[in-house]
């Protein structure tokens, strides 16, 4: 940076968040240990979908723990689609990631991604959702990391 100005993140974390107590610090720890942690100044950016448990308020308390954390509530109760798009809008990174929090892929994997679209000289979206059907995702992130 220079003369105080701010640079925008190289990568945003969409992290969409709908009754997910269960899963919320954990998956912010994932992010921040895989990618946020590497890459100073990036962000991460959780969007809870009116949960009726205790997800918005972990994220809250989160916030002092990572401060690349930012949040964001809808207004209306809505599912993961939502969210998602509510991220997407908030994020600024030229690199972003999705990840739903019950996602099987590991942060790593996005990691490495990356690095790869970096070496292309590309930016990216990569979004994950949960496992496919008959995994058609599956074998089209490993035919991406066999290219």
């Amino acid at each position: 940076m220079t003369d105080g100005a701010k640079t925008s993140p190289t990568v945003s974390v969409v992290l969409p968040f709908a009754n997910s107590e269960n899963e919320v610090l954990n998956v912010v720890e994932e992010v921040h240990h895989a990618i946020t942690s590497r890459i100073p100044g990036s962000e991460i950016v959780a969007v809870d979908a009116q949960s009726r448990d205790h997800t918005w308020s972990m994220l809250r308390e989160l916030t002092s723990a990572y401060p690349e954390l930012k949040i964001y509530r809808l207004k209306e109760p809505a599912g993961y689609g939502a969210a998602s798009a509510r991220g997407f809008l908030e994020s600024v990174g030229k690199y972003v990631f999705h990840r739903e929090p019950h996602c099987p892929w590991k942060m790593e994997a996005f990691w490495q991604l990356a690095q790869r679209r970096v070496d292309a000289g590309a930016g990216a979206v990569f979004a994950a959702r949960a496992p496919s059907r008959r995994g058609l995702k599956e074998k089209a992130m490993d035919r991406l990391f066999r290219d």
